[in-house]
């Protein structure tokens, strides 16, 4: 099969299928080696006769090697695992929201409402998700099918430009007319032999050789045979092979920014893996009143694990934004773990006042927890050193109660008389009482 034949084939498998199952470009150009062999061969004969530089590696090897690794099959392999990992996101979606139907239908109250929100969130973030993944996977096989067309375009153009000789002389018929205008010499009897037969004339050598108009007509000729025919058809496919090109190129460009913007769409502004981009979080929900935060009570894998805001949920995966499927199970989503009643009815409300912590250095300690500080009580601040150690067991903190400053120097001494008194130490002198 001949290297055109192969191309139409090619093309016609494009139209039909969708892709001509080539690996890469390579593939494709190699079938437009003939045209390219003809600038190997006739470039630097036209560059001796005009004088023009010619670089056939440069300017004609490099731009056409450009586009050979382009690998097509790798971005199929991307758009076929893209459309695999929609297809298991859906699924995973279906999943949770049944499983989540039958939860939802026993139980109720605050944590479960709140509980709700924060799945919408997350089913809201799965379905854009998947519609971002799908734009995705259609650019990618856009790209490919338009990049195919490119190199398919520019491999038949460049074919086109193959010519094994020029006005029925070949390569080294053409270089002996060159030698012969590029030199002042006289022809010797060969050079006249020869030439005379790409006239297809028969001459005697030895008489036309002495004759000097007979071979200054015979310079004209070849000066301008070279001139005004050799020339402008190499000229013609030069111009023809940079225009193909440039073509190629600008296509191939405008084909890339394309994906690159889809790209940039599926994940907006280079959002970290870690953090969801704005606007697919899913809704804000405020905690119940009285309820445990659910980012300090969700366990690992389960909706509100880590957050620090409500309706944030962490990416599983860095491509999509989303949770990643695999990690999506509501089979553990008990009320508890959700910043609900811990063990109590569906419609009663725990006190969660604060949270008792172990210290560094082993003592127990007393935090508030992030709903009561958000909720405005009255709470000591934490100092530097960590939260004073309690005595054995549990209980409460209760604000150590202070004495208010009094506004007379005489009532401070009074004070500080009556603390002596009680502990047993004579009172100090000064206009206070004494002790009884």
């Amino acid at each position: 099969m001949s290297a055109e034949q192969q191309l139409t084939e090619l093309e016609t498998r494009l139209f039909s299928e969708g892709s001509t199952g080539a690996g890469s470009a390579a593939t494709i150009m190699d079938l437009a080696e003939d045209g390219l062999r003809f600038f190997a061969r006739f470039g630097p004969l036209y560059a001796r006769h005009t004088g023009t530089p010619f670089d056939y590696q440069h300017g004609i090897a490099e731009p056409a090697a450009k586009y050979r690794e382009i690998a097509f099959d790798k971005l199929r392999t991307d758009a076929e695992t893209l459309r695999a990992a929609r297809t298991e996101l859906g699924e995973a979606g279906t999943e949770v929201a049944h499983t989540a139907e039958d939860l939802f239908g026993v139980w109720h109250g605050a944590a479960a409402n709140q509980a709700a929100h924060r799945l919408a969130g997350l089913m809201s973030a799965n379905t854009d998700a998947g519609a971002r993944i799908d734009q995705l996977t259609s650019t990618i096989e856009a790209v490919v099918n338009t990049a195919e067309q490119a190199i398919i375009r520019n491999a038949r153009t460049v074919r086109a430009l193959a010519l094994e000789d020029i006005a029925g002389l070949s390569a080294d018929q053409v270089a002996t007319l060159v030698d012969r205008a590029s030199s002042d010499a006289p022809p010797t009897d060969a050079e006249l032999i020869e030439l005379a037969k790409l006239a297809g004339l028969q001459i005697n050598p030895r008489a036309c050789r002495t004759d000097p108009e007979l071979v200054g007509q015979l310079d004209a000729d070849i000066q301008d045979w070279l001139s005004n025919v050799f020339a402008p058809i190499f000229e013609a496919r030069l111009d023809a092979f940079h225009a193909a090109s440039d073509a190629t190129e600008q296509q191939l460009r405008n084909t890339w920014d394309e994906l690159r913007t889809a790209l940039n769409e599926f994940r907006p502004d280079g959002a970290e893996p870690s953090q969801s981009p704005a606007g697919h979080g899913g809704p804000e929900v405020a905690p119940a009143p009285g309820d445990t935060n659910p980012a300090e009570a969700s366990p690992a894998g389960q909706p509100g694990a880590g957050h620090g805001a409500p309706g944030t949920p962490t990416m599983g995966s860095p491509a999509t934004g989303v949770p990643n499927p695999g990690t999506l199970s509501t089979g553990a989503m008990a009320p508890a773990a959700l910043g609900g009643n811990a063990g109590g009815s569906p419609g009663s409300e725990p006190r969660s006042r604060g949270a008792y912590r172990c210290r560094a250095d082993g003592s127990d300690g007393y935090a508030p927890s992030t709903v009561d500080r958000d909720a405005g009580h009255a709470r000591r601040r934490e100092p530097a050193g960590g939260f004073r150690a309690l005595p054995a067991g549990w209980r409460r903190w209760r604000p150590r109660r202070r004495w208010r400053r009094r506004a007379s120097t005489e009532r401070d001494a009074d004070r500080r008389t009556m603390a002596g008194c009680r502990r047993g130490r004579a009172a100090k002198p000064g206009p206070a009482r004494a002790c009884d």
